[in-house]
């Protein structure tokens, strides 16, 4: 059944509580009833077809979650695009997307934008929050024109951009009918009472973490509380006022709140704390767990897959814990997973580590390969032992980054560490380490650095030079951005020859 009709059934019956709240905002069914009717009545009057795919600008804010849903409601096809980044970039996309309804924030209706929109002949829609909450035309861009523009995809759906699970991030069309697969990961990953608990969003809406726990919000009948972005000061007063049981923060955040010290009775109502866009190191899981007291629940899943693979659930976690360390769950009943050569695409069968091949017969019947390396034990726990396309061959050696970064991260003056490959003359690449050290501490040196890799890694995984940064760069979901770090490191080598050691 595809999300729409749980999404229906789910508003219908819905009750008191808001659907979303956002700043000092919140929408009711009443609300988002008569702003779907005027979101419908721009379409109409600007002459788009019922089934014309539209494109969102989307930023976590009420009126963009209103569209989505409004969109998976009448499953009229969606495509969100990435509001952080240049307006040339986005008006490149638009280009290249060709939607006939372009659908973005006042703020981020750029000239540029407007002109693309214009040039492809599409509707534009304007979404204003800075007095009340208004859904309106864009000026001189009310009426559909000539076009071309794309044409529907074959079967309705939400339209994003990948993780890069699978490869270099690319375009994924989840149809409507598999997205209930997100109301069933909701349900595993919350614990019995995570309905009853709103859920502080912080995941953006162009991913889908972010589209995901939004649309499984409104068919479980859970107010979405939404951060735009995620600080820890803004983070800790939306959790004190809504007293969630249940939170999904990535790794970065929960160093984060670790480092700015939040008292543990702010947080005193989170039980569970769930995630899975990035590899959970188990120590910085013991430190969080032992300082809040909340379990952390992690998982492994891609857009590819349209939503998760294996994850943790309160019941798992009372049962498995202690035996089951670092892995990140055991699979969904509703999948399957082998772990696969890297070169010949051979099973390993259990207890191999190799890249994770995944198989969900909701999303189709060919296995989909990632780019992830993981091991699968014989009581279906799946462990993920990072990045396998990231490996650097150095002089003939094969160096995985991962290692010398939980490596590194063990140095008392280092906060976090990006590892990153640069062309040698002689070795053909070596690891080089950026280094973000902590605040108001005395920078490591360098020598220091390097005896420490030396202590902890074999020869060929000891990086070639240090760097540092005040802060490493990080995507919106708030890993680490290598493409940015690649290019921080050719900006930092140009000023830093030295080197430590080739």
């Amino acid at each position: 059944m595809a999300i729409s009709a749980d999404l229906h059934d789910a508003l219908a019956g819905w009750g008191d509580n808001a659907i979303l709240e956002y700043q000092d905002r919140r929408c009711t069914p009443e609300d988002l009833a008569r702003w779907r009717q005027e979101f419908r009545e721009l379409l109409r009057d600007g002459g788009i077809a019922d089934d014309a795919p539209v494109a969102l600008i989307a930023r976590n804010r009420l009126l963009h979650a209103v569209v989505m849903i409004a969109c998976a409601l009448e499953e009229r096809s969606l495509a969100n695009i990435y509001a952080i980044q240049s307006p040339e970039s986005i008006a490149a996309e638009l280009a290249a997307l060709r939607p006939s309804v372009v659908i973005a924030d006042a703020a981020d209706w750029h000239p540029s934008i407007h002109d693309a929109a214009a040039a492809l002949g599409a509707v534009g829609i304007v979404l204003d929050h800075a007095g009340p909450c208004t859904i309106t035309a864009a000026p001189g861009i009310e009426r559909t024109g000539a076009g071309p523009f794309r044409e529907p995809p074959c079967e309705p759906g939400l339209e994003i951009l990948s993780s890069g699970t699978t490869g270099p991030p690319k375009r994924i069309l989840l149809p409507f009918r598999i997205m209930d697969r997100f109301i069933a990961t909701a349900k595993a990953a919350g614990g019995p009472n995570a309905v009853a608990s709103p859920e502080v969003v912080i995941m953006p809406f162009s991913g889908i973490g972010g589209a995901s726990a939004l649309l499984a919000n409104v068919a479980l009948r859970r107010t979405t509380v939404l951060l735009e972005k995620f600080s820890v000061g803004s983070w800790v007063r939306a959790v004190e006022r809504h007293r969630p049981e249940y939170v999904t923060i990535p790794p970065a955040a929960i160093r984060m709140i670790l480092d700015a010290q939040v008292d543990p009775g702010s947080l005193r109502s989170i039980r569970y704390v769930t995630g899975g866009g990035a590899k959970l190191e188990p120590a910085l899981q013991d430190e969080f767990e032992a300082c809040y007291g909340a379990k952390i629940l992690w998982g492994y899943g891609a857009t590819e897959f349209g939503g998760t693979l294996a994850c943790w659930t309160p019941e798992l976690r009372d049962r498995f814990h202690a035996r089951k360390r670092g892995s990140v769950g055991r699979l969904l009943p509703s999948v399957h997973a082998r772990i696969v050569d890297p070169a010949t695409g051979k099973d390993l069968g259990i207890g191999a580590i190799g890249l994770i091949e995944a198989l969900i017969p909701a999303v189709g019947p060919d296995w989909i390969r990632t780019t992830d390396l993981g091991l699968l034990d014989e009581e279906g726990f799946l462990f993920h032992h990072g990045r396998a396309d990231g490996a650097i061959v150095r002089g003939g050696f094969k160096v995985m980054p991962e290692r010398i970064v939980e490596a590194m991260r063990q140095h008392t003056g280092v906060r976090d560490v990006a590892v990153v490959a640069v062309p040698s003359r002689r070795l053909g690449q070596v690891p080089v380490a950026v280094i973000q050290p902590w605040p108001d501490q005395p920078q490591p040196s360098k020598t220091g650095l390097l005896a420490h890799a030396r202590r902890h890694l074999v020869a060929h995984h000891v990086p070639a030079n240090f760097y540092f940064v005040s802060e490493l760069p990080r995507t919106l979901t708030m890993k680490i951005d290598q493409a940015a770090v690649a290019a921080l490191v050719g900006k930092l080598a140009g000023a830093d020859e030295s080197g430590c050691h080739g």
